[in-house]
């Protein structure tokens, strides 16, 4: 993959979208412009101060922009549409953001799935899209999550507000072509489930091992009485596999599926129980849409995973835990940042070619390729060199390609 060239094309991405959003003035636009393009190049920590220090603006006027509004759920809309397959599945995660001070808002204590405890910090609830064909997660929006206070005193609870957050984003679901969104187990809950399937999207998820699920009853029907609709409990230790039907085994294990009873989710869902090949232990999968083929499941349930990464790689390489400002504008404008960064550079150095001609994504490398860049254009400005001129576009060419390291 020609990384320069990939360089030139995120650059030209982001002219272009911007380039297609309403309401954006001439001073926004090269705000906007500058930022993009400085994000991920930055060799220090992505604090408004270290900003300054890069580019043309004072750490007053990055304030000032950063507490203005911007669409970045409209931004990565058309960011997708352009370099996303036609299969597209919506994922919701919420991701613990470490934060230090007491005055920052949203501080308070959230769960943290690398610890595996709740300690003090922010919560991002991320939506993403995931490309179906591309096996890739691309950022829609993150929003903080409000601190428990706040949303007592909103009367909301916390299942409420993430509902709340796709019902936001309902509209441009829509016109992405979205029908499942998918979660992890935290969310096989009726609050969320009911409400996710009221908007018109199906759910995918993973159920609990000691899940309340029962057989339908398919007997012979009495012509007195209820009809009888479910036969018995299913143990998820040892499953009936005349009712729970094999559909596919390979080297993990066994996959079986069937259409059954969750009580807790008081509906009928499409089961999907793997039965691992190692030990005893077993998954259960579900799907709200009882038509949706097992396989999709399974599949869609695993790609549900390329947001973790969207979000690992954030973290890693574009300053999603960097930003020191406290007010909830500003924190808004630099986590988003950081998620739509990792995935502007995604679309132009990955997505935009054919499925054989693609190498091996590397955050690191795009990384290290527009820190080289940044320090390229300092030096060759500062000498005063003419990029006009054909020797000094293959010495800049060849500065470039020095901060390319093999995937």
């Amino acid at each position: 993959m020609n990384k320069p060239n990939s360089l030139a094309q995120a650059l030209g991405l982001i002219e272009t979208i911007l380039g297609e959003m309403d309401g954006l003035s001439k001073p926004r636009l090269r705000f906007l412009r500058w930022i993009f393009g400085v994000w991920l190049g930055l060799p220090v920590r992505r604090t408004i101060s270290n900003l300054a220090r890069f580019g043309p603006y004072c750490e007053k006027s990055i304030r000032l922009q950063m507490a203005r509004s911007f669409g970045f759920a409209e931004f990565c809309r058309l960011l997708i549409n352009k370099r996303c397959g036609s299969e597209r599945v919506c994922a919701f995660d919420p991701s613990h953001i470490a934060k230090a001070g007491k005055h920052t808002y949203g501080v308070d204590y959230w769960w943290c799935g690398t610890l595996q405890r709740a300690i003090r910090g922010l919560e991002l609830g991320v939506l993403g899209i995931i490309d179906v064909t591309a096996r890739s997660a691309f950022a829609l929006q993150a929003t903080q999550t409000p601190s428990v206070q706040t949303l007592q005193a909103q009367g909301k609870s916390l299942m409420e507000h993430y509902v709340s957050l796709l019902e936001q984003q309902r509209q441009r679901l829509e016109q992405l072509g979205v029908a499942y969104v998918t979660a992890d187990a935290y969310f096989a809950k009726k609050s969320f489930v009911d409400a996710v399937v009221e908007m018109g999207f199906g759910v995918v998820t993973r159920l609990r091992q000691d899940a309340d699920l029962r057989y339908l009853y398919h007997g012979p029907r009495h012509t007195t009485g209820r009809p009888k609709k479910y036969d018995g409990k299913v143990d998820c230790r040892c499953i009936d596999k005349r009712r729970l039907r094999l559909f596919q085994q390979d080297q993990h294990g066994f996959y079986y599926s069937g259409v059954l009873y969750a009580v807790a989710l008081k509906r009928l869902v499409r089961v999907v129980y793997i039965q691992e090949n190692k030990g005893k232990r077993y998954r259960i999968l579900m799907s709200s849409d009882v038509e949706l083929g097992p396989q999709k499941i399974v599949e869609y349930y695993k790609l549900r995973f390329q947001i973790e990464f969207l979000i690992r790689d954030a973290k890693t390489y574009a300053g999603l835990e960097e930003c020191q400002a406290r007010d909830q504008d500003k924190l808004f404008f630099h986590f988003n940042m950081a998620l739509t960064t990792v995935s502007l550079v995604k679309a132009a150095c990955w997505r935009c070619l054919p499925p054989h001609q693609r190498g091996a994504f590397s955050m690191r490398n795009i990384k290290l390729l527009f820190n080289g860049q940044l320090w390229t254009q300092r030096v060759f400005h500062n000498l005063g060199l003419d990029l006009s001129l054909r020797k000094h576009q293959n010495a800049y060419q060849h500065c470039l390609e020095l901060h390319s390291l093999a995937a």
